[in-house]
């Protein structure tokens, strides 16, 4: 097979050489014409070759230089919407010719992606419009990002990038009608592997604002690895990453879900030290026999009777916290037992004034045979 693009070449190089207007068109018009004429050139091409190889290389060849002529013409500035025009639709016909070899090696003309920037964003546009009370600001900057990545032209993007959009926006049409749409369109650009740096972060903040939201350890573990195993079921609807040279979306949110659980399986990050460094787990806390309420109420009881050198509750809570557990609770907040210092529930009172009484007993009992011991080796203490 043969390069075929030679005078195609030579008339693109003379329009961009040439300042005349009148000759500048005339010259524009006879780019039209070639082009025309290479569409079935391209087709006899085809039909004469049937070696893979040989298709692969005059595909990657041909589109290649179709790309840097109409980049060309689309960076010199000056009025070419009629070579812009005709170009694209040599490429249209090539895809056409052989659409199993298209390479995303080969980044989309310029001319193109301007183009189709437009229509995109007035698809995305139309799609907002008609759910507007569903979509948050938020929402419609995590939305946008595919989008503008794609108007971007100082990165080289591919027919795939092209297809994914497309493929995106239509999915999109269905998902901004629920009412729970930003956890949707999450999983979907997961799923489609939108892999963008600014998205992973806001991945991450999502994750961030559920942890938040836990309020023990149990609860924590439970949901990092609910999210971790959401993650891992996603069906995957792109076998490509939308940006080739980084890492799947996937794959960087797993490590980070993973490494969040690690931490927090060593670490208590609802209490830090003076440092305000968090502090690792209490493997060794005191298990009691009390509910939290009754918990909290008896440490208050000890704090009252200064029994505890401690400068105030919101302390002594934190401390409560990390060495203690109830029975019900192996992981109890410090802001869940401050505000439980002062019952007013018979059935919190009730319990430790039986248990208080039973000391007192236990107490005297000794005190007893502690005075019994004292008079017994008086005569021998003179």
């Amino acid at each position: 097979m043969k390069y075929i693009l030679i005078e195609l070449d030579n008339l693109i190089l003379d329009y961009l050489e040439e300042k005349d207007v009148v000759l500048k068109d005339e010259i524009a018009g006879a780019i039209v014409k070639e082009c025309s004429l290479l569409k079935i050139a391209l087709y006899n091409q085809v039909l004469s070759v049937d070696n893979e190889t040989a298709l692969s290389s005059f595909y990657n060849l041909h589109m290649q230089r179709l790309v840097e002529l109409s980049d060309l013409a689309y960076e010199a500035g000056s009025n070419s919407a009629t070579v812009q025009s005709a170009l694209l639709g040599l490429m249209d016909g090539l895809k056409k010719a052989l659409p199993t070899y298209i390479n995303r090696d080969i980044a989309l003309p310029k001319a193109f992606r301007a183009e189709q920037f437009v229509k995109l964003s007035s698809v995305l546009d139309s799609l907002l419009a008609g759910n507007c009370a569903l979509v948050s600001n938020e929402l419609i900057s995590v939305l946008t990002m595919p989008l503008e990545a794609f108007g971007d032209l100082t990165r080289k993007l591919s027919w795939f990038h092209f297809i994914w959009l497309k493929r995106f926006l239509h999915s999109l049409s269905g998902m901004l009608k629920l009412e729970d749409c930003q956890a949707s369109v999450i999983r979907l650009m997961i799923a489609m592997d939108f892999n963008g740096e600014a998205f992973g972060e806001f991945c991450q903040q999502v994750y961030l604002e559920k942890v938040r939201e836990c309020e023990d350890q149990d609860s924590l573990d439970y949901v990092l690895n609910l999210e971790l195993k959401a993650l891992i079921q996603l069906p995957e609807l792109s076998r490509e990453s939308f940006f080739p040279d980084s890492q799947p979306i996937r794959d960087s949110l797993q490590v980070w879900l993973n490494q969040e659980i690690s931490f927090h399986a060593e670490f208590d990050g609802t209490l830090m030290q003076d440092t305000d460094k968090p502090m690792r787990l209490n493997r060794l806390k005191l298990r009691y026999n009390l509910t939290v309420d009754q918990l909290a109420f008896w440490q208050k009881l000890q704090y009252d009777s200064g029994l505890f050198d401690e400068p105030d509750l919101g302390i002594l809570s934190e401390k409560m916290a990390y060495n203690f557990s109830s029975a019900n609770q192996q992981e109890i907040s410090a802001s869940s037992i401050k505000s439980k210092f002062y019952p007013k529930d018979y059935r919190v009172i009730s319990p430790l004034h039986l248990k208080t009484k039973s000391m007192i007993e236990n107490l005297q009992a000794l005190l007893v045979i502690l005075e019994k011991m004292i008079a017994d080796m008086e005569p021998f203490l003179r």
